[in-house]
């Protein structure tokens, strides 16, 4: 029997946001999508704070200090390609807390074409 609701690990996607929240948070999505069908964990996706800040716009911090304490529960973290200050802090506060890293090419293909795809068609 395989892993269960209640027993698949939490993996944290720590990756690019301010750039283009728009793109960033459905290449995020797609992403998670593909690592919840792929893999056995369960993502856990920050960049959904986009439509909480859309209604109630709260300062840059606020939002590290809700990251962290997501983080801190959280089984994994794994990073996401491309330039992000705030993913890099997330992966220091993760290592500070003891939470290990997966590398994001070791998720599979179907996880990281899943995210390349995403941003390709959202550029063309």
């Amino acid at each position: 029997m395989g892993p269960t609701m209640t027993t698949r690990p939490l993996l944290y996607l720590a990756g690019p946001y301010t750039t283009d929240p728009p793109l960033c948070t459905r290449a995020a999505i797609q992403t998670a999508t593909a690592i919840y069908q792929h893999t056995h964990f369960i993502p856990v996706v920050p960049h959904l704070s986009m439509y909480w800040d859309q209604e109630t716009p709260m300062p840059y911090d606020d939002w590290l200090t809700i990251d962290f304490a997501v983080i801190a529960r959280c089984h994994a973290i794994t990073r996401l390609p491309g330039d992000s200050p705030g993913a890099d802090l997330e992966l220091v506060h993760a290592a500070e807390v003891g939470v290990p890293l997966v590398p994001f090419d070791e998720l599979g293909a179907a996880v990281t074409s899943a995210y390349w795809e995403t941003l390709q068609t959202s550029l063309l």
